[in-house]
């Protein structure tokens, strides 16, 4: 893109996502003023998108310049839940990048057979991916149940916020106050979000951030 402006992230949103993959059935976005802009929620609304934003300094939604490769390594990693690569169940073959410097050899088969023997793989490889990964999901749940202490609030709890300030020039980080508040909650957003309110204006923030006071 040749800037970051409403329209052109609107229109390069519209032309190189949503027209070769469709629209999606919602999105998830820092608060980048062209995402928060009237154009780009009226898009959202055309094509009835569900715009959902990140709350700030949540450094959890911030690694889209290492996700093209991120996700190459996920899918050409053998899962311990059923010894083969998600890239394996979706293409029926294995993914080596390397093969891309050795010489192509153009197998010797009827069509008709290869074609059968991809959907026999196909079907497989997903069978067997799914039984396991339903055994993983139950005993990952057991242990996210037995282990997480999730924290939660309550309209009218004072709580401390994180300080993401950046320090000043000439001024240690080290000195800038771990946190800042207290500040009065006034919405549970989700179990994990909480809206607090800071200088008469509501803000939303991620429950991580959020450390309930104490006198």
């Amino acid at each position: 893109m040749t800037d970051q402006t409403a329209n052109t992230v609107a229109e390069t949103f519209v032309n190189r996502f949503v027209c070769v993959f469709g629209a999606p059935i919602q999105i998830c976005s820092d608060q980048g003023g062209c995402f928060n802009s009237a154009t780009f929620k009226h898009v959202c609304k055309l094509l009835n998108i569900n715009k959902k934003f990140a709350t700030p300094f949540h450094p959890q939604t911030d690694w889209d310049t290492i996700l093209p490769m991120a996700v190459a390594a996920y899918n050409s990693a053998v899962h311990q839940s059923h010894n083969m690569t998600p890239h394996e169940i979706i293409f029926g073959e294995k993914f080596d990048i390397t093969s891309f410097n050795q010489p192509h050899v153009e197998p010797n088969y009827c069509y008709d057979d290869f074609v059968t023997e991809l959907r026999r793989k196909l079907s497989y490889s997903q069978k067997i991916a799914a039984e396991r990964l339903n055994i993983v999901k139950e005993k990952s749940k057991t242990y996210y149940d037995n282990s997480t202490n999730p924290v939660t609030f309550k309209v009218g709890d004072q709580v401390l916020l994180l300080n993401k300030s950046l320090p000043k020039i000439g001024e240690s980080s080290k000195l800038l106050e771990r946190r800042k508040g207290p500040y009065t909650v006034t919405k549970i957003v989700t179990p994990l979000t909480t809206t607090i309110k800071i200088n008469n204006k509501e803000k939303t923030y991620h429950n991580n951030l959020l450390k309930l006071y104490k006198e």
